[in-house]
């Protein structure tokens, strides 16, 4: 279908667009609000997200709206609202709204709101602006943002993601104010009343520019430094998540705590664990494949701690072990395809894995699965890679990387610290070698090995919170634009 045939000309539109409009980015229909799918139907995902974007066309008015999408329904449900449809296929997220705000800009508006579809209770968008600058409004986490306004000319890079009313802070201070305190001036500042969807807007105008341009990339090809991000703080809990290890204690080291978090309100937790463990003993006399056996039982007894399973007992298809040999991890076509068929067959909404760039890690099959992980992530997500596998492509809403080399994100563990001490030591064959467990100890001398071992991974996480003000954490790289 031609993409002309869904775009109309700007001039002339029937609601004779002004200075000011609101945009509202909207994805097919049957396509949102999958986080839902344990509670509603498709036809019933549907029928809410038809029902919220109609609330947020109405909270637009007086304001002109412009819908910009890629879907034939949308499209026709946007010029039953009179809206103005900006047509704008395979574009993603930020893309379509960096093509709809220059399409108003070369339309005459000079000021956009931008607002998500999706938001319950929106009211009174043309509140949120009209004072020059860059107006921000955060959902109620503080964590995404759910509505910005800002001059079509302002060359604003968007950023929507877990994380992103972070990001967007950072993107609009250099570009029109600084952070002063709160206050009933004109720069940053808590807008008057509630924004759309209840939140507070922070407000930014250009009155308060900084002299001299922020630290960052300066535009060259090499030699500028790696500078630290702001923290973002606590994702949604996914409806589903993917952690994938190399060995199967890694999942428990580097996530463990989190992915107890999130099983305990609801998320459905699946591990994939690449390699077959053989090489996890210091024994020179162990029967590998009896190593094997008993590393895979243990994983499983780890996966049911880490989801809280009655009887110690963990579903089979939340536990998935892939036949690669420990130590001999490669990342290749075959690796690839089978991440992609995991991804595609589980749908995760998070996807968590070792970081591959960690720098100074000396251990082949970590740097190999965080590589693998992320190479079969986006075959995942594409059409053309891997037909033969027969699946329909995926693509999550976001990556967690653990042991990161440059955190920029932290996922509470308070509460659930014992659980996560509790996971690691269902790994028995990895007590003396991994844990400083003497697995032979008489028992008093065994507890105080396991207490000293608990102390160890309180303290890592304390240490990660501490780059977030938070007691208990676990840190992590997070990348949204997937």
């Amino acid at each position: 279908m031609a993409a002309a045939s869904h775009e109309p000309s700007l001039p002339g539109h029937p609601l004779r667009f002004g200075p000011r409009a609101v945009l509202i980015p909207v994805k097919a229909f049957d396509q949102a609000k999958r986080r839902l799918h344990l509670a509603l139907d498709e036809r019933e995902r549907s029928e809410l997200a038809r029902a919220m974007a109609d609330r947020v066309v109405s909270a637009a008015s007086p304001l002109p709206v412009a819908v910009v999408c890629d879907d034939t329904e949308v499209a026709d449900w946007a010029r039953g609202h009179r809206a103005l449809v900006i047509w704008e296929p395979g574009r993603g997220l930020n893309g379509a709204v960096e093509a709809g705000v220059e399409r108003l800009r070369a339309g005459g508006v000079a000021e956009v709101t931008v607002s998500h579809a999706d938001l319950p209770r929106a009211s009174g968008l043309a509140q949120v602006g009209g004072v020059g600058g860059i107006t921000l409004v955060p959902d109620r986490y503080g964590n995404g943002t759910n509505v910005i306004t800002l001059p079509t000319d302002a060359g604003f890079q968007f950023s929507y993601g877990p994380g992103s009313f972070a990001r967007h802070r950072g993107e609009a201070e250099p570009s029109g104010a600084r952070t002063p305190p709160s206050g009933p001036g004109l720069g940053h500042r808590r807008a008057r009343g509630r924004g759309p969807g209840g939140r507070a807007a922070t407000r930014m105008t250009g009155r308060d520019r900084d002299p001299a341009p922020p630290p960052g990339p300066s535009g060259l090809p090499v030699g500028d430094l790696l500078v630290a991000e702001p923290i973002t703080l606590e994702l949604g809990v996914p409806a589903v998540a993917l952690a994938v290890g190399a060995h199967p204690d890694d999942i428990e080291f580097g996530a463990g705590a989190t992915l107890a978090k999130w099983a305990a309100a609801g998320c459905r937790v699946h591990h994939l664990v690449l390699t077959d463990g053989s090489k996890g003993s210091w024994d020179p006399d162990a029967d590998l494949a009896d190593l094997v056996t008993e590393r895979r039982d243990e994983c499983r007894a780890a996966a049911a701690v880490i989801d809280g399973a009655d009887g110690g007992r963990q579903r089979e298809d939340r536990v998935i072990f892939l036949p690669w040999i420990d130590g001999e991890l490669e990342n290749g076509a075959d690796q690839r395809r089978e991440i992609a068929r995991v991804i595609r067959l589980v749908r995760p909404v998070i996807l968590l894995g070792h970081d591959p760039w960690r720098r100074y890690r000396l251990h082949p099959d970590h740097r190999a699965a965080g590589f693998i992980t992320l190479d079969g992530l986006v075959a995942a997500r594409d059409h053309h890679f891997f037909p033969e596998l027969g699946l329909a492509h995926h693509r999550p809403d976001a990556v967690l990387l653990w042991e990161a080399d440059l955190p920029n994100h932290v996922e509470k563990a308070n509460g659930f610290e014992l659980t996560k001490v509790d996971a690691l030591l269902c790994h028995r064959s990895q007590l003396e070698s991994t844990m400083g467990v003497d697995p032979a100890a008489p028992p008093d001398e065994a507890t105080g090995e396991r207490d000293g071992f608990a102390a160890k991974v309180r303290h890592q996480l304390a240490s990660h919170g501490s780059l977030a003000g938070q007691p208990s954490a676990e840190a992590f790289r997070l990348i949204t634009d997937l």
